[in-house]
């Protein structure tokens, strides 16, 4: 199962590479995503501080539900590596951007000490037009997050 998390993860960071550096910011208002992607990390991120890993679970993506199985085993991933999104006491949404129908949106965590981490959240949209959470990375350094 390790390995499986790891290869996973590095799927996703490559894909999201590439979306980061090409990634477009000039949204059509009448075709904005971001009101909606907000809706869902936000969801997100609030399932996850409450440790409500069925709702955490069910805002992902069907690639990542499938490769976690159930709720227990993406929260204890969560736990592990993502534990920003565990601690966070204010979140800031930075650029979004969008590449190819997928958008990637930065999100920076501030947790009750101060400290600040960045993530970088990799969104899709489904055929009925509902947006989810299809990866997660982690900036290796925050201290650039400006909105």
């Amino acid at each position: 199962m390790g390995r499986l998390i790891a290869a996973l993860c590095l799927v996703m960071v490559g894909l999201m590479g590439p979306a980061l550096a090409l990634g477009r910011t000039d949204f059509d208002a009448s075709k904005d995503p971001t009101t909606a992607i907000h809706r869902v990390i936000e969801q997100q991120l609030d399932a996850i501080k409450r440790d409500d890993a069925e709702t955490a679970f069910a805002l992902a993506a069907p690639n990542i539900r499938r490769a976690f199985k159930d709720p227990t085993t993406f929260m204890a991933l969560v736990n592990k590596d993502y534990r920003a999104m565990r601690r966070w006491a204010a979140a800031t949404f930075l650029d979004l951007r969008k590449f190819d129908g997928h958008c990637v949106q930065r999100v920076k965590l501030i947790d009750s000490k101060g400290a600040v981490s960045v993530a970088n959240y990799a969104m899709i949209k489904a055929q009925n037009g509902e947006w989810w959470v299809a990866g997660v990375s982690m900036e290796d350094k925050a201290k650039d997050a400006k909105p």
